[in-house]
C-alpha cells in the first residue's frame, strides 16, 4: 500500500522546484519595490536640497511628492531594478558555486532558428496592434495611461530601457529561473502556461495581461526548443524596440496599415511555427 502511495504523491523535491519558480516571481517583485524605493529616495534627496523659494520643508509631503516621482518614472526605474535583480542573482550564484549561464540558460543557440523567431516575432507584433486598434475606446483608456510610459523622455533612454533592459530582467526570471524550475516538477505544457500566465499578471493592465501571456507562450516554447532563453531575449528586444520605435515616430495607424498589419500577421505567424517545428526537427535528427 505504502507503494502504491509514494507512487502517486508529488515527490519532494517536485515541491522545492515549484517554490523555487515561484521564489524567483517573488524575487522580481521585491526587486521592482527597492527600485521605487531607491528612486525615491534620489528625488526626495533633490527636493530637500533644492526646496521652492519660501516654503518650510515638509518631510511628508517631500516623501509622498518623491514616491510619485518615481512611480511615473518607469524607465528609470527599469534599470535601476534591472541593476539589483542581476546583482542580487550573480551574488546568489556565486555563493552557491553555480555557473549564472548554466542556470538561467543564457548561452549560444542555433542560428538556423533566426527565421523562424523573426517571423514569430514580427508576425505577433503586427496581430496585436491590428487587434488593439479595432478595440472600441472604452476598452483602450486604461491600456492607453499605462503606456504612456513608453515614450516617456529621449529616444534613446526609452529604447535602452524598454528595447535591452526590460527583455534581460524579464528573460532571466520568466523563461530561465521560472521555467527550468517548473520543467524539474512539471509537465512541461503546465510549467509553460504558469510562467506565462505570471508573465501577463506582472505587466497589470488587463490588455497588457491578455497578450503578455500569449507572448509568454510563445516565448516558452521558442525557448524550450533552441535550450536558451538568449534566443527570446533577441525576440523580446525585438518586439519591445519595434514597438518603441512606432510610439515615438508613427503612433497612429490608418485603417489602410491596420487591415495590412492584420493580413499579413496571420501567415507570417503559420510560417513561423511551420519553420520552428521543421528547424527543430532536423536538430533533433542531427543529435540523434
Amino acid at each position: 500500500m505504502s507503494d502504491v502511495h509514494s507512487a502517486i504523491s508529488p515527490k519532494p523535491d517536485v515541491y522545492f522546484q515549484l517554490i523555487k519558480g515561484l521564489a524567483y516571481f517573488l524575487l522580481l517583485i521585491v526587486t521592482e519595490v527597492a527600485a521605487v524605493n531607491v528612486l525615491a529616495i534620489y528625488y526626495a534627496f533633490r527636493m530637500t536640497k533644492n526646496p521652492p523659494s519660501g516654503t518650510e520643508t515638509n518631510f511628508a509631503q517631500i516623501s509622498a511628492d518623491a514616491l510619485e516621482v518615481a512611480l511615473a518614472n518607469v524607465n528609470a526605474r527599469l534599470i535601476i531594478y534591472a541593476f539589483i535583480l542581476i546583482i542580487v542573482l550573480f551574488l546568489f550564484f556565486a555563493l552557491r558555486k553555480k555557473n549564472f549561464r548554466e542556470e538561467t540558460r543564457f548561452k549560444k543557440f542555433s542560428v538556423k532558428y533566426l527565421p523562424a523567431m523573426a517571423l514569430l516575432t514580427f508576425g505577433f507584433y503586427f496581430l496585436v496592434t491590428a487587434i488593439l486598434n479595432l478595440l472600441p475606446d472604452s476598452f483602450m483608456e486604461s491600456y492607453s495611461e499605462s503606456s504612456n510610459f513608453i515614450i516617456e523622455g529621449s529616444f534613446v533612454f526609452s529604447m535602452i530601457a524598454q528595447g535591452l533592459v526590460a527583455p534581460l530582467t524579464e528573460e532571466l526570471i520568466f523563461r530561465g529561473l521560472m521555467l527550468s524550475r517548473f520543467d524539474r516538477a512539471l509537465p512541461k505544457w503546465i510549467g509553460i502556461l504558469i510562467s506565462s500566465l505570471l508573465f501577463g499578471i506582472a505587466h497589470g493592465d488587463s490588455i497588457w495581461f491578455a497578450y503578455a501571456a500569449v507572448l509568454g507562450c510563445i516565448f516558452c516554447v521558442v525557448a524550450e526548443l533552441t535550450e536558451s532563453i538568449f534566443s527570446t531575449y533577441l525576440m523580446h528586444c525585438a518586439f519591445n524596440g519595434i514597438g518603441t520605435i512606432l510610439a515615438y515616430y508613427y503612433p497612429d495607424i490608418d485603417r489602410f496599415e491596420m487591415n495590412l498589419f492584420l493580413l499579413i500577421s496571420i501567415p507570417m505567424i503559420a510560417a513561423g511555427i511551420f519553420l520552428l517545428h521543421r528547424t527543430h526537427k532536423a536538430a533533433k535528427i542531427i543529435k540523434e
